[in-house]
């Protein structure tokens, strides 16, 4: 009897170490990426990353630019402007690190982008002076740099080296110089969690606390649609997407709610929704096929939405309804 009991518990043991292996463990937070997080303000909600040299070998770059409009980046125009500034977007621009804030009375919501990449700086910005309507663009210095105001002051960009330029609201410039030269950077316990959770962290995520935007996307609501439909989002709290692009695309979101009664109903409304883009393409197989490839669970006050697809299975989607295709 020892023998059975001891042989079952080897084999459970064996059994849930395989099912953890088998599971796609979140990648690891490089110390490069703690870094670049960590400059930008510590109190943006919404935070977010995108590797564009790595996308760029992707099959999936070529939807990505026919989407844009390919034919810009062979235009007189855009040959101008690599001629007088040195930069090709498509080669020079490597990553972004992003972040929103929430608008303050009467004032804009709060940008600010960190675009990595090659640059000349002095050559840039004499191109955009070169330009009628940036005739008077205003110039500050501000500690060892040089801000520049753009549109009415509304929006500012900043060369800190020739590898990074900043851009957004000229405040948020600021924080950024700011703990980029005192070298002050942190992470809050919360976003440091909401960003260790993302399965996906190389190539592309978006991680935000939703709390703070919810009185405007409850007004927007309100405003398209009927309210009293949408009231359970009240209660959700965080948001994370993250992608991985080689061959093909995965996908992995997650919804955070204050409670699981919520977070089972978004649940079924997801599934409501794959329901019904099935049914709008039920006349083509491959595109319901492709659907299918959609996963949707739910653990606690957490939904989580995971695909794999290929490049195929876009076009297929872009094909048969344009408004379901990831474009």
């Amino acid at each position: 009897m020892k023998k059975i009991i001891v042989l079952f518990v080897l084999f459970a043991f064996i059994t849930a170490a395989g099912w953890q292996c088998t599971r796609e463990q979140p990648e690891p937070l490089s110390r490069k990426m703690w870094g670049q997080i960590a400059l930008l303000p510590e109190s943006a909600p919404a935070i977010g990353y995108v590797n564009i040299q790595s996308l760029k070998d992707s099959p999936f770059f070529s939807i990505f630019e026919d989407h844009i409009g390919k034919k810009h980046f062979y235009s007189d125009e855009y040959q101008e402007f690599m001629d007088a500034t040195g930069l090709d977007i498509r080669r020079d621009i490597h990553e972004i690190y992003f972040c929103f804030l929430p608008e303050k009375e009467g004032g804009p919501e709060g940008i600010l982008a960190v675009i990595n990449g090659s640059y000349q700086p002095e050559n840039i910005i004499n191109y955009i002076r070169g330009h009628e309507e940036n005739e008077t663009l205003s110039q500050e210095s501000y500690q060892n740099f040089t801000i520049y105001d753009l549109d009415d002051n509304e929006m500012s960009v900043c060369f800190a080296d020739s590898n990074q330029l900043i851009g957004g609201n000229r405040d948020l410039v600021e924080k950024w110089l700011d703990n980029y030269s005192s070298k002050s950077s942190k992470i809050t316990p919360r976003t440091l969690d909401r960003v260790r959770s993302l399965r996906y962290k190389s190539q592309g995520w978006l991680s935000v606390d939703v709390r703070t935007f919810m009185h405007k996307m409850m007004s927007t609501i309100q405003r398209h649609w009927e309210g009293k439909r949408f009231e359970g989002l009240k209660s959700m709290e965080d948001v994370n997407f993250s992608m991985k692009i080689e061959q093909d695309i995965k996908f992995s979101g997650a919804a955070m709610f204050s409670n699981h009664e919520t977070a089972k109903l978004f649940k079924e409304a997801i599934k409501g929704w794959i329901a019904t883009a099935k049914l709008a393409v039920s006349q083509e197989r491959k595109a319901v096929d492709v659907l299918n490839k959609i996963r949707v669970d739910s653990h606690g006050n957490q939904v989580s939405v995971r695909f794999t697809m290929t490049r195929e299975d876009v076009e297929t989607l872009k094909n048969s309804r344009p408004d379901l295709a990831l474009q």
